[in-house]
């Protein structure tokens, strides 16, 4: 992440050390300070430039990703071993102090992207405040954390992905809720295959206000082919009975999903988690009871009509859809 050159102006070789921990200025604003993870110790020949590039962990998440930025060698060091055990440790010591940055310069869930091949940070774990800017707020008078829900930091999660342009949303529609509720299509954007990852209990906003979230109650993985739309169509449960049934409602793929210790067994247990805590909608928006009937188990009975994907537990198949055309030219 961090490119320095020195020359060394003396007749002899000269050994530079920059330590774990060394802080170094954006000169950008509110653009992400960085920080090196590991001591260096390096001889500088006389009379010679030389390039170093080293990893290094980002010191606010909330600013923006450094842009080619130029840097400044401040005189600091961290010093905290557990404050540099992991990128997630880093900011939750440094982020409280941060000085707060303006709305249009805040960091976005792309930002908090480590860059590929350093090796230090895999796993992106993104605040919420700094996730995609054009989420919906959720419809709920508690924050997500309350609520069982989690930052979905897998490794090939879809949010993620998205937020990279490696994939693209092209529809997300909603048709009901349980079975066949939940149609999704999405563009692998790379000349090579993409897998992606829906982790059990994603949650999906409604565009339309006060009509019913989803969240699908398994994990779903693929693989895309290269530059080719994908087409499936999944089971999904209702988040708040009060509210209208999705019908062919815009979603929004958010980057929650259910913490491992929150299990839903039946529709009755997901409407009693999240129900009572959901946003009151007003009595013209006041979903009826024709809105508490899910979808049918049958084709034809509701719901977009193909089977859907039942996960990857064996428990059912889905259909799919593949197209696109190869950079070839080729179908």
């Amino acid at each position: 992440a961090l490119r320095i050159v020195v020359r060394n102006t003396q007749a002899d070789n000269v050994t530079i050390c920059l330590p774990r921990g060394a802080f170094f200025h954006n000169r950008d604003s509110f653009h992400q300070p960085l920080i090196i993870l590991e001591t260096s110790n390096i001889v500088v020949p006389a009379g010679e430039d030389l390039q170093l590039q080293l990893d290094a962990f980002c010191g606010a998440s909330v600013y923006r990703c450094p842009d080619n930025s130029a840097m400044h060698f401040s005189v600091y060091v961290l010093l905290s071993d557990s404050a540099m055990s992991s990128q997630e440790s880093l900011w939750a010591e440094l982020d409280p102090f941060v000085i707060q940055p303006p709305a249009t310069l805040r960091g976005r869930a792309v930002d908090t992207l480590a860059a590929g091949g350093h090796g230090f940070h895999q796993k992106c774990q993104v605040m919420w405040n700094d996730a995609v800017h054009t989420e919906p707020r959720m419809p709920f008078i508690e924050e997500p954390e309350r609520l069982g829900l989690r930052r979905d930091g897998a490794k090939h999660a879809l949010w993620l992905l998205v937020a990279k342009e490696e994939i693209e949303i092209m529809d997300i529609r909603a048709q009901g809720y349980g079975a066949r509720s939940l149609k999704i299509t999405i563009r692998n954007n790379r000349n090579v295959q993409v897998k992606f990852c829906l982790s059990r209990g994603t949650f999906f906003h409604n565009h339309d206000r006060f009509h019913q979230p989803l969240i699908v109650n398994y994990e779903v993985t693929r693989k895309i082919p290269p530059m080719k739309e994908f087409e499936f169509v999944l089971d999904a449960l209702c988040c708040v009975s009060t509210y209208r049934v999705p019908a062919n409602s815009r979603m929004f793929l958010s980057c929650w999903c259910l913490a491992p210790q929150v299990v839903f067994r039946s529709q009755a247990e997901v409407w009693s988690h999240f129900t009572p805590k959901a946003e009151p909608p007003p009595s013209g928006l006041r979903g009826t009871a024709a809105d508490t009937h899910p979808n049918a188990p049958h084709v034809g009975m509701g719901g977009f009509g193909a089977q859907a994907w039942q996960g990857d537990a064996g428990r059912g198949g889905f259909d799919v859809h593949t197209r696109g055309r190869s950079t070839d030219g080729r179908s």
